[in-house]
């Protein structure tokens, strides 16, 4: 095992600088995190909010500092220029002292930022004790000195469908020839000159997941979606890399070797990952006016993974050289050998749906997870209703295969889709065939805008429509289609006196409600932390741009991973299907599908 990167961060959230050899101070590499940028209230600034501050290169060269970003802007300052005046700052919740530089220096970093700001500096003398570390430190978010292996990082890579590079990680040590996350079970250990204490975890934010070429977060909170499904501990924390006490001080040099010098036991982690699925596309089809329907087997595998009729495929697709996520339902049956299909409809500046009907061709590959979802059948002895509209078909034709292929329709199944017209009617020949084939099934297509010679029913859904549906009390009912068209069959059901413990649905987008009039708001976690947001946008993505993360999966309101408690304020939200009444009555929101009205105060 030896030494292979060594890498200081001069300014808190900068580029990192490689080096050859350095010196180890108690705060950790020497010259490193000395300076940070804060608002002139001191609060710290960093690339979570602030990503340009990830191009900014610094240089120091005995008493002068260099700093420079993309643009070739310069900006040159020597240490004794410093006005050294005191301003009261923070790290998180560690607040502490810092000193001012020079105003000309503020005015530089606040014409590249866009926002008044002020250059801080602390010494190797920082009067600063890490609240967790019980260290002194500089500006590092609490320990003097992070360590992570690169086997860490290639087990990462191996499990992750977007392959990440250390720098996202910001270590100061690179450990080369080791075994995944081998640095969890060392004590202490010694490099070159020094010796350490290998102190706590790496909790990981959401900095590691911002590309440094657009600035923007991964829209699939990459790398942190893979590592918390093998790297989160009970409270939730994501941990990558582990943070280093110097025992002494001295050199260390590029490839000196690691000495390790006391073992402990290794925390456990659960490993949920959950191995991708690598799936060809054996025929596509057009199967209405803006429906096509894809069939993908799975590459180099005879047998899918089990999967239930009205589940969903989470495809992870590369579009125009970005890693997209979407959820599609799956149309096939889990009776089909190696064929997992699904139905997309083609939206106007769709940016899949548009992609899969002009780009995906037979033969092309694509990625995605196992099955998901809990829209299924809960009891095929009863009366089954299902209601559907647009793309609501899809997981309607999967139960009707699937209830078809295995003669499992044990009561009536009824079925009504609603369209648009005839050139919108999916799937139309094939379930009108199965209609006159099993007595069971009844199949009715309603038309609201049809030609003249369509005998079928017509118009909107009705009360009229659902009344006539035989025995629909005492049925299940299941209905999937846009959301304002299930508020209102929910509506009508509820008129015709269907009782709520008997309705399912499914949600295929989170079509949030937001307030007419913008403004900004206030959220507040846990009584301790305000961020400032709006009433524009969810809670979670809100807390997200904030570097705040917390457990979150469908980001639609159906997996419930998001639920945070409301303890003031009021949110509009879409469904709180994936929550209890008990939770619901506790205050209990879903972070992904809720919107503040106003200041809200939440736990999490």
């Amino acid at each position: 095992m030896k030494l292979s990167s060594i890498i200081h961060y001069p300014l808190k959230s900068s580029k990192g600088i490689s080096l050859k050899k350095s010196y180890v101070q108690f705060t950790g590499l020497i010259n490193d995190r000395h300076f940070m940028l804060a608002t002139k209230k001191g609060h710290m600034m960093t690339a979570r909010e602030h990503p340009k501050i990830l191009n900014i290169k610094v240089t120091i060269i005995n008493e002068k500092i260099t700093f420079n970003n993309l643009e070739n802007q310069c900006l040159e300052i020597n240490y004794a220029e410093f006005s050294m005046e005191q301003l009261k700052t923070n790290v998180f919740d560690d607040k502490f002292l810092a000193y001012k530089t020079l105003e000309r220096a503020d005015k530089w970093f606040s014409n590249i930022l866009g926002i008044d700001c002020s250059l801080l500096y602390l010494s190797t003398d920082s009067k600063r004790i890490g609240e967790k570390s019980k260290t002194k430190v500089t500006f590092a978010d609490e320990y003097p000195i992070l360590l992570i292996s690169q086997g860490s990082l290639d087990q990462l890579n191996q499990k992750s469908l977007i392959q990440h590079k250390m720098a996202q990680f910001r270590p100061n040590f690179v450990v080369s020839n080791t075994s995944p996350f081998i640095e969890d079970s060392w004590k202490k250990i010694k490099i070159g000159d020094v010796l350490f204490e290998v102190s706590a975890p790496c909790p990981r934010c959401i900095l590691t997941t911002i590309n440094n070429k657009t600035l923007t977060f991964n829209t699939l909170k990459e790398p942190l979606h893979t590592l918390s499904k093998f790297r989160s501990d009970n409270n939730g924390n994501i941990h990558f890399g582990q943070y280093l006490i110097p025992l002494n001080e001295g050199s260390i040099n590029l490839n000196d070797p690691i000495e390790v010098l006391e073992t402990q036991k290794p925390p456990i982690y659960e490993d949920l990952t959950e191995e991708l699925l690598e799936l060809e596309l054996t025929k596509k089809l057009k199967i209405s006016r803006d429906f096509y329907s894809y069939n993908f087997k799975l590459k180099n595998k005879d047998s899918l993974p089990k999967y239930k009729a009205g589940q969903y495929l989470p495809l992870l697709l590369n579009v125009n050289e970005s890693i997209v996520s979407r959820m599609y339902t799956l149309s096939s049956s889990p009776t089909q050998k190696n064929n997992l299909a699904i139905t997309v409809k083609k939206v106007q500046q769709g940016l899949v749906s548009n992609w899969l009907a002009n780009n995906l061709k037979t033969g092309d590959t694509i990625f995605a997870e196992p099955p998901k979802g809990h829209f299924v059948i809960k009891n095929k002895s009863k009366k089954i209703v299902l209601i559907s509209a647009g793309s609501g078909i899809t997981p309607m034709i999967s139960f009707i295969r699937e209830m078809t292929d295995t003669s499992s329709i044990k009561n009536n199944v009824t079925l009504y889709h609603y369209c648009e017209n005839e050139e919108d009617t999916s799937y139309y020949d094939e379930l009108i065939k199965l209609d006159k084939l099993n007595s069971k099934l009844h199949i009715e297509f309603i038309l609201n805008k049809p030609n003249n010679d369509w005998r079928g029913k017509t118009g909107l859904v009705s009360f009229e429509h659902l009344k006539s549906i035989n025995e629909i009390i005492q049925s299940d009912i299941y209905i999937c289609g846009p959301i304002p068209f299930m508020d209102r069959v929910k509506s009508i059901l509820s008129d015709l006196g269907c009782s709520k413990e008997n309705l399912y649905h499914e949600n295929f987008s989170a079509n949030l409600l937001k307030e007419k009039d913008i403004k900004e708001i206030t959220i507040n976690i846990n009584e301790s932390k305000n961020i400032t947001g709006s009433n524009q946008d969810s809670v979670l993505n809100q807390l997200e741009n904030n570097g705040i993360n917390i457990s979150n999966k469908c980001r639609v309101g159906s997996c419930g991973k998001c639920k945070i408690k409301l303890t003031s304020g009021e949110v509009n939200t879409i469904n709180s299907e994936a929550l209890t009444k008990e939770e619901v009555d506790q205050g209990y929101i879903l972070g992904c599908v809720s919107i503040p009205k106003e200041n809200i105060k939440v736990e999490i």
